[in-house]
């Protein structure tokens, strides 16, 4: 006879794996292409936090490149792509390949989800640091997260300065001291836009931003 659960069949402990890493780990989880499944993901996303660990969930339906772009932008330790919907062959190695296009190469790239054994070996040859198959333990994803965080270096080697920001701004948030040759100047003026929810105000500074970059030299 069926038997209701009120708790999951092996419950995970909320606790802190991370107290003891130079810094607080920064996880970006994302799921590429079409696949629309992220029951999985959003479970890993809740052991991650209850580990300690800043996650960041970008959502259905990206790219390659809009996960490697926001991972730069938020200086993570790594990436963790969910794939059930057998393009790992092919986005793989194009994620591994923007991330070095972006100058962080240094991001590594984790893989899980429906994948086969024969496929392995080409992903990780492809630059994907570790695969997750099913069956996989939550404790085993912790850990390969906490493998990922190393001591963060103040100056970042990138293609542009966005990546170094982002690093500048880790540091500040960390309360390390800024680089001396970091550019500080206080701006010459700060608008403020408000309004009532859904007015129009983060459309209206998009908009903005995105003329501003338009006229930019």
């Amino acid at each position: 006879m069926a038997q209701t659960l009120n708790v999951p069949t092996s419950e995970f402990e909320k606790k802190d794996r991370c107290a003891d890493l130079p810094h607080r780990p920064r996880v970006l989880l994302g799921k590429m292409g079409l696949d629309g499944h992220d029951r999985g993901v959003k479970v890993i996303a809740r052991a991650l936090r209850d580990s300690g660990v800043h996650v960041i969930y970008s959502g259905l339906w990206q790219t390659p490149r809009s996960l490697a772009v926001s991972a730069r932008d938020e200086d993570c330790d790594c990436i963790a792509a969910s794939m059930m919907s057998n393009s790992h062959l092919v986005l793989g190695p194009k994620l591994v390949g923007a991330l070095k296009d972006l100058g962080r190469p240094d991001i590594k790239v984790y893989m899980g989800g429906i994948l086969p054994q024969e496929d392995i070996p080409t992903l990780l040859s492809g630059g994907v640091a570790k695969c997750f198959t099913t069956g996989t333990g939550l404790i085993d994803i912790v850990n390969a997260v906490r493998e990922a965080t190393q001591a963060r270096s103040a100056a970042v080697g990138s293609k542009g300065v966005t990546a170094q920001l982002a690093r500048d701004i880790s540091s500040v948030h960390d309360g390390k001291p800024a680089r001396p040759d970091a550019h500080r100047r206080r701006p010459k003026r700060v608008i403020g836009v408000t309004g009532s929810p859904g007015a129009g105000k983060s459309t209206l500074v998009a908009q903005l931003a995105g003329e501003f970059t338009r006229r930019s030299k």
